[in-house]
């Protein structure tokens, strides 16, 4: 397997872990940083994280094919969940003392948690394909632009007109299956 291959797992359009789920990248680095804190527990952790991540990179679907994100590396979520402190911990040092403690990871995991949500909501509505490859620039203009004008109004119709909002979702899944066809 070549790196580019494995690459694409992590950074791909087409449901990369990193570029659709950019929280999980802390994560990662908090895998190495328990891996070096704590080797005994943290070595077998990240031979665990970095196995199961070449076997799913070895799979041709890896993508998932129409999955929000890459739902195959949900099974590693303990495993990113209790490195994240280690991130945590490690990034005050970096920050000048007249910054309380917490505030930048808080900022930076507040910023991410926020994008993921409006990630999750273009997808869901199909604002961007719910298959293949997405445009990132049509994502970030969807998230500032977009999601805050039809946030108001879907949430309406969701608690009041659900079944017109489903079937409207539907249409726009099939109109995207027709205009791009899964080979």
């Amino acid at each position: 397997m070549e790196v580019a291959e494995l690459l694409q797992v992590l950074f791909s359009a087409n449901h990369g872990l990193f570029s659709w789920t950019p929280l999980l990248l802390l994560s990662a680095i908090g895998i190495f940083l328990f891996w070096r804190k704590s080797p005994r527990v943290g070595g077998p952790v990240l031979c665990a994280v970095l196995a199961f991540y070449y076997f799913i990179a070895s799979y041709p679907d890896w993508a998932g094919i129409s999955s929000f994100g890459n739902r195959f590396f949900v099974s590693l979520t303990v495993s990113s969940s209790s490195a994240s402190p280690f991130f945590c911990k490690a990034s005050p040092r970096n920050f000048p003392r007249s910054v309380p403690p917490r505030s930048p990871p808080l900022a930076l995991l507040l910023c991410f948690v926020f994008w993921n949500l409006g990630l999750m909501f273009q997808w869901g509505t199909h604002l961007i394909p719910a298959r293949g490859p997405v445009s990132f620039a049509e994502a970030a203009h969807n998230q500032f632009v977009v999601v805050p004008r039809q946030l108001t109004g879907l949430l309406h119709d969701y608690f009041f007109r659900r079944k017109d909002l489903m079937r409207q979702i539907e249409q726009r899944d099939v109109q995207q299956l027709k205009e791009h066809p899964v080979p």
